[in-house]
């Protein structure tokens, strides 16, 4: 990004985002209203989710809320800060409509990875320093948002070990006690 393009997003970053999460959020409102039109006139139920997935994509939704909130503030940072924090809300924002829209076993594996890289990259700027970029080395002060946003972030990673634990594994079979064992085949 050049800095001609750094100076208008930091100039109208925060316009362009107040346009673009409500646009968002109202394509995502009409794409679950035709979703739910298509499954009532084919006669199914539609995917469910688990109670514990739609907790963690509702906790996902809002850290990548809070992460397109402080774009601008990261981009006059570092082009690459403000990158980070684009890219994040997007994988946020993708995985909680993933979650509500089709519902799959690797839903969980993926939330739990991803925000869990998150947390620990938070906390490594937190407490060692930023390990790239402009203020690389600089060791980032706690916020309110850094917190609400981390809260979020561990409350989905948790939610998600709980789904993962819930799920019934196909290939996990239980020991019967009649299978033969190399001792009883003497």
């Amino acid at each position: 990004m050049t800095v001609a393009a750094a100076g208008w997003w930091a100039r109208h970053g925060v316009h362009t985002t107040l346009v673009l999460i409500p646009a968002l959020l109202i394509g995502l409102i009409g794409l679950g209203a035709d979703l739910r039109s298509w499954w009532r006139r084919t006669g199914r139920s539609g995917p469910q989710a688990p109670t514990v997935m739609l907790v963690a994509a509702v906790l996902s939704l809002a850290a990548a809320l809070i992460h397109v909130a402080v774009c601008p503030e990261h981009f006059r940072e570092g082009t690459v800060y403000g990158l980070f924090f684009a890219v994040s809300a997007g994988c946020q924002l993708g995985w909680s409509a993933l979650v509500l829209a089709r519902p799959a076993g690797w839903n969980a594996t993926t939330g739990l990875l991803g925000n869990a890289a998150i947390v620990m990259l938070w906390a490594v700027t937190r407490t060692v320093g930023i390990p790239l970029g402009p203020a690389a080395g600089d060791v980032e002060r706690v916020g309110v948002l850094d917190l609400l946003c981390a809260g979020c972030e561990i409350g989905v990673v948790t939610l998600c070990v709980v789904a993962i634990r819930q799920h019934v594994h196909p290939w996990r079979t239980q020991r019967r006690s009649g299978y033969a064992t190399p001792s009883s085949t003497v």
